[in-house]
């Protein structure tokens, strides 16, 4: 049994995910124990096919130590593989910093973006991955997004919102928002429109209120957010986009998402012309009542 089972672990691949779900992607095992874990399989089958009278205690010996090293990688496992989900205390910003960075988010709007800074891609993927961290209830993580950076899908954007708004409000109320898709106007001076999606089981596997889902998705926007205003040269807002187009069918087919899954809106990502945009502003004393 010892000498047979590493055999038919060559071709058995584990995958672990910790607690968010992935974007599409795949995470991975710890890498930092993958290596003594080998090591220590091939040292005990070595010593397994000269040691017969040992194999079954090997073989427990094996067993264990394998998933010993399953259980270890399946807390250690991240988005990121080889990097621990869970941060060491002292690697995390302390409160002071938190209510700084949270005093330093801003809605930085179309016209304060500058369309000739380049953003990376990696720029973007963090942010969803931070969206992908908020919480909500049992785990359902109904966010969903679908991002738009290249012009020719922008510009399909643009007609089907376009038709949407005439097919509720008519020509003459589109043709006021047409030129918004215009180069270097409006939408065309951000660097990626992000569709904010709410998604919604079918009704026999709901578990939670629709309005529980959707304050989960302003979750996910508020930390995507959050981490755009530590990138450098990052700069965005949540708009609400346009009301006929954002509640209708053809637009949640374009999306590619069913009928009774909700469009909160996009997330418009650009760039600012200096470090970091700021708007001043003030905020009212907390309204909160202790009881």
């Amino acid at each position: 049994m010892s000498t047979s089972l590493y055999r038919d672990m060559k071709g058995f691949q584990i995958q672990f995910r910790s607690r968010a779900p992935t974007l599409g992607c795949t995470w991975g095992l710890c890498g930092r124990c993958t290596l003594p874990a080998i090591v220590s399989l091939l040292l005990i089958e070595i010593l397994g096919r000269y040691h017969n009278l040992l194999s079954e205690i090997l073989f427990i010996i094996k067993v264990s130590v394998f998933f010993a090293w399953a259980v270890h990688c399946s807390i250690h496992s991240t988005s990121t593989p080889g990097k621990e989900c869970i941060p060491d205390s002292k690697s995390l910003p302390s409160a002071e910093e938190t209510m700084a960075l949270i005093k330093s988010r801003r809605s930085v709007f179309c016209k304060d973006m500058n369309p000739e800074i380049s953003l990376p891609r990696e720029y973007i993927e963090g942010m969803l991955q931070a969206a992908n961290w908020a919480p909500s209830h049992g785990r359902s993580n109904p966010w969903h997004f679908v991002v738009f950076t290249d012009a020719s899908k922008i510009h399909e954007l643009k007609q089907i919102s376009l038709s949407c708004i005439r097919s509720t409000k008519g020509d003459t109320y589109a043709s006021k928002y047409e030129s918004e898709f215009d180069e270097n106007v409006r939408w065309m001076r951000a660097k990626a429109l992000i569709a904010i999606v709410m998604k919604r089981c079918s009704p026999q596997q709901r578990r939670n209120p629709e309005w529980e889902e959707i304050a989960a998705c302003g979750c996910a926007v508020q930390n995507m957010h959050l981490y755009a205003t530590t990138l450098p040269n990052v700069c965005g807002y949540w708009s609400s986009w346009y009301e006929s187009a954002r509640e209708a069918l053809l637009m949640k087919t374009f999306l590619g998402i069913s009928e009774d899954d909700r469009i909160l809106g996009f997330f418009i990502v650009g760039a600012s012309t200096s470090t970091r945009i700021r708007y001043e502003t003030v905020r009212p004393t907390v309204s909160s009542e202790w009881r």
